[in-house]
Order: structure tokens, then C-alpha cells, then sequence
């Protein structure tokens, strides 16, 4: 992996109220971009609420009291100039006896989800520049201890962008 001080910005997203932290500007594989995107659960704004049923507290995701199973959804969390082709999960998670926390991702918007496994890059066979996550939080019983998610931090993998874009991307948008 190349990096240089050109083309490594950091950018912290503060936008009503969200902690998503991206990195820009990684050369990987085949000279495609990587991102890196930070979610916090101390901050639930990046969360759809109309689709997520999980107990948010102290900063962490749990089953809904009273559920065996409850789940997240984000917004859109990275839009990309091109195509999302992989991605990879690194959770702050505590799984318990008698519980999971399944991850799924979308490069499309949610049309379409991937089980994604934990620190292993995951192919999306569609092209899709929209990235979603899922966690579906579960126990056995209503009575075992919830798992919990507090942190997740996504590699994103894309296609690399055309010369002049990269260009923009770097600058700001202005030519050099």
C-alpha cells in the first residue's frame, strides 16, 4: 500500500450532529481508492430510524427489550465517484453466550444485502456506489444478556477514478 502526504486527507464529517470519520486517498489494489469509514454508536445520526429497532444505550446497540432479535440500518454512509467493488468490518463487539450480531452491507442503497464477516473483505458481485450497513442483533432466549455493538470501522475498496478525477479528488476540486 503507497501513501503519501498529497494524497492522504483526513476528513471528520460533522454534519447535524454525525461522528463519521473517512479517510481519503489510499492507493490500494490495482491503484483503487480506499476508504476508511468510522461509525460511533455515542452518536446515532447516521442510523435510519424507520428501519432500526435496536436499544441504543450508553453509547451501544443491544436487542430491544422484550426482543430476541432487533436490528440497525444506516443511511447512506459513503457515496463514490465510481463503483464500491469490496469491503471489509472491524467491530468494537462483545458477543455473548447464546447471542449474534450478523453484519450485512449494500453498495447499492439497501436494493441488495452482502453478509459481511468480520475482518475479511467481502466482494459485492453488483456495481452499486451508495454504501448501507446492517447489524441484526439476536439472543436464544429473552432472558440471556444482549451482545452489543459500540464502534465499526469499514474499509471501503472502489474502482479507481479517471486521472483528472483523482486530480479533483486530491485538490479539492481544483486543477493543479
Amino acid at each position: 500500500m503507497e501513501i503519501s502526504n498529497k494524497s492522504l486527507v483526513l476528513i471528520g464529517v460533522l454534519t447535524a450532529g454525525i461522528i463519521v470519520s473517512v479517510i481519503f486517498g489510499i492507493k490500494g489494489v490495482q491503484g483503487q481508492n480506499v476508504d476508511i469509514i468510522k461509525l460511533e454508536f455515542s452518536d446515532i445520526s447516521f442510523i435510519d430510524p424507520s428501519q432500526t429497532t435496536v436499544k441504543i444505550e450508553d453509547g451501544k446497540a443491544f436487542t430491544a427489550d422484550g426482543a430476541l432479535s432487533s436490528r440497525f440500518v444506516t443511511n447512506p454512509l459513503f457515496t463514490s465517484k465510481t463503483s464500491i467493488i469490496e469491503v471489509k468490518l472491524n467491530a468494537d463487539d462483545k458477543i455473548r453466550g447464546n447471542t449474534t450480531i450478523d453484519y450485512f452491507v449494500s453498495n447499492d442503497n439497501g436494493q441488495s444485502w452482502v453478509l459481511a464477516k468480520e475482518k475479511k473483505f467481502v466482494k459485492f458481485s453488483n456495481r452499486g456506489n451508495q454504501l448501507k450497513l446492517m447489524g441484526v442483533i439476536s439472543r436464544k432466549k429473552e432472558k440471556n444478556k444482549s451482545a452489543w455493538v459500540k464502534k465499526i470501522e469499514i474499509t471501503v475498496q472502489e474502482e479507481a477514478l479517471s486521472p483528472a478525477s483523482a486530480i479533483s479528488r486530491e485538490t479539492g476540486g481544483s486543477q493543479l
